[in-house]
């Protein structure tokens, strides 16, 4: 099982890696590519990124600092367990459950 300070340790490396990543995938992509949507009732790449944006403009800010200030955590050494609710959302936003909510 992951302890605490593991889980905060990989989440600062993917917060970054993912950033680049991203920013890599879409580089070469023209405007007419972005906006192009495969139905009309899909997602363009743009809104995509739009999304994730918005989103981790939530989340980010608490995961940094989480991330950069390991003195917050009161046992950083302790297991990592999610609550019922937290299980539920890495259930929902996962492969597996991404895949239930497409459209």
């Amino acid at each position: 099982m992951t302890t605490q300070r593991e889980l905060l340790d990989r989440l600062r490396h993917d917060l970054d890696r993912h950033s680049h990543e991203g920013e890599a995938i879409v580089a070469g992509l023209t405007e007419a590519q972005l906006q192009w949507m495969p139905r009309r009732e899909a997602w363009s790449i743009a809104q995509c990124l739009e999304h994730l944006a918005v989103t981790a403009e939530q989340y980010r800010p608490r995961l940094s600092a989480a991330c950069d200030n390991p003195a917050a955590e009161p046992a950083p050494e302790r297991r990592f367990q999610p609550s019922w609710l937290g299980r539920w959302f890495i259930e929902a936003v996962g492969p597996r459950g991404a895949k239930r909510y497409q459209v």
